[in-house]
């Protein structure tokens, strides 16, 4: 059986035990030996499984303790299942605090990246090439998420990858989605380490988006 399919069988397998009930939210699940008996798989086969559960957010890793059950259900799972505001609603608050932690912690060769990044979107933008400017979009969004250094942000980008594409595929369709010039701003701001800025240039780019959503949805928006 090719090495893919082995994976997936033991990846149906933990789901199953998490589904089932047998292993609930917040417990520890079975040592890698426990497991590799049980799915009859061997230790990296099994340590594959557990990483991409963890990258679902379904299961997470804690140094000398174990690995835990986080969710009963794929992450990406539950954001295709839910609306593009919800989605929206869930960029703004991870992207603001990601921006104002990469301020924080980002290095040099971060920073120079990060200004590549913006470079290629605005060209992206220049383009008519839907799909190449959601790409370049995500893409530098991605990578502050990265630079955040909290996994659990990059674990939602990463479940979340098809679901945020089409997203900011829907957004990309009008120019004015371009804002390079607060793009530029974010960018600069975390350079400058300076995190309240990050944020806020985060809240320029995405608010008008989530409010709009939610006043053509019919909800009540602030003023």
């Amino acid at each position: 059986m090719p090495r893919e399919s082995l994976v997936d069988a033991v990846v149906a397998y933990l789901r199953t035990e998490i589904g089932s009930g047998a292993w609930p939210i917040g417990s520890r699940i079975p040592s890698d030996a426990e497991l590799m008996a049980a799915a009859d798989a061997g230790r990296n086969t099994v340590r594959e499984a557990i990483q991409a559960l963890v990258q679902a957010g379904m299961l997470v890793r804690k140094p000398s303790k174990g690995t835990y059950v986080t969710a009963a259900t794929p992450l990406s799972d539950l954001l295709e299942s839910t609306g593009r505001r919800d989605v929206l609603e869930l960029r703004l608050a991870v992207d603001a605090t990601a921006a104002a932690l990469a301020a924080i912690r980002r290095t040099d060769e971060d920073a120079d990246g990060l200004r590549r990044l913006l470079a290629a979107r605005a060209a992206a933008f220049e383009a008519a090439d839907l799909d190449e400017r959601a790409r370049a979009d995500t893409a530098l969004h991605a990578e502050i998420v990265r630079i955040s250094g909290n996994s659990f942000f990059a674990d939602i980008y990463d479940s979340s990858a098809g679901v945020l594409h089409e997203t900011v595929l829907d957004d990309v369709r009008d120019e004015a989605s371009h804002r390079h010039d607060d793009h530029a701003d974010l960018v600069a701001a975390i350079v400058a380490g300076r995190r309240d800025d990050a944020s806020a240039a985060v809240t320029r780019i995405l608010a008008p988006l989530v409010f709009g959503e939610a006043a053509r949805a019919g909800a009540i928006v602030p003023d």
